[in-house]
């Protein structure tokens, strides 16, 4: 589904278009995944990653979002890499904003970390803010100055969650927002 578009003001005196996209929108129906193979497809756009030899966890998809419940888990990390939507990624360059709104709660407090990750044809840029989830939302904010005027080839972003155990973590809502800086 195409993100949203709306007009609303940034800083300058011009109207800027905002485009806004809800990833957790393309859950279609309920689903249950024991153990996710790393590079595995939750949902359209999104894949999960590890980097866990033994892991016992369960990923379910369904009206109330994403729900994880991590048992024991030998990794560092557990990603959800979700791609931005093709409107939004051809607007990705200085000038604009990304934020990105997660709505969700976890168990235990647990420090995830959103990554921007930009591709052009001679490389790849890295953003990324740490923010520590335990109830409610959160909003990370990516200045897009240092990316090339001339836009990305390629973009998506990574919740991470720093070596999830015994926790059981809900993500409601997945936000991405495109505006003028």
């Amino acid at each position: 589904m195409a993100p949203k578009s709306r007009r609303q003001f940034g800083r300058g005196s011009h109207p800027a278009a905002t485009f806004s996209h809800d990833v957790l929108q393309a859950i279609a129906a309920e689903q249950c995944v024991a153990d996710p193979a790393s590079g595995s497809s939750v949902l359209p756009g999104t894949k999960v990653y590890h980097d866990a030899e033994h892991r016992n966890s369960l990923l379910r998809l369904g009206d109330g979002g994403i729900a994880l419940s991590v048992y024991q888990f030998s990794g560092t990390y557990l990603s959800l890499a979700m791609d931005i939507p093709g409107q939004m990624q051809g607007r990705l360059r200085p000038g604009y904003r990304l934020a990105i709104d997660i709505d969700g709660s976890a168990s235990r407090p647990q420090t995830i970390f959103a990554r921007l990750n930009a591709q052009t044809a001679d490389d790849k840029i890295v953003l990324h803010e740490a923010l520590v989830l335990s109830q409610g939302a959160r909003r990370v904010d990516f200045d897009l100055e240092t990316l090339p005027g001339q836009g990305v080839d390629a973009a998506w972003v990574d919740i991470i969650f720093s070596r999830p155990r015994m926790v059981d973590i809900r993500l409601q809502r997945v936000q991405m927002e495109l505006g003028s800086a």
